[in-house]
């Protein structure tokens, strides 16, 4: 059984909603840096002469931002073909170059 390919407008939603994800992940990462960076700030705690905020808000940050792309790859980003024939582009071209 083939998997129908999807249509050209299907295609570029899908990539819309790839990049309001993405647009999703760096807000989390904004407010997760503030969490951990600034909401740490009152704790009296610290590795190696360096304090808890900065290491939570570095790593901590860094952290986040790997996992929530590992969900990307997983769940939201998916492979489609650009180059099918209902590319309206490429008719465009092929209606350009027919002309000529």
């Amino acid at each position: 059984m083939s998997k129908q390919t999807p249509s050209y407008a299907q295609k570029i939603n899908h990539a819309a909603y790839e990049a309001k994800v993405a647009g999703v992940g760096l807000l989390l990462t904004i407010i997760v840096w503030c969490v951990l960076g600034f909401g740490l700030s009152n704790v009296d705690v610290a590795f190696f002469g360096i304090p808890l905020w900065v290491w939570a808000g570095c790593l901590g940050t860094w952290a986040f931002a790997i996992i929530f792309s590992i969900y990307m790859a997983r769940h939201v980003i998916s492979d489609v073909p650009l180059d099918s024939p209902e590319d309206p582009t490429k008719e465009a071209q092929q209606t350009e170059s027919s002309q000529r």
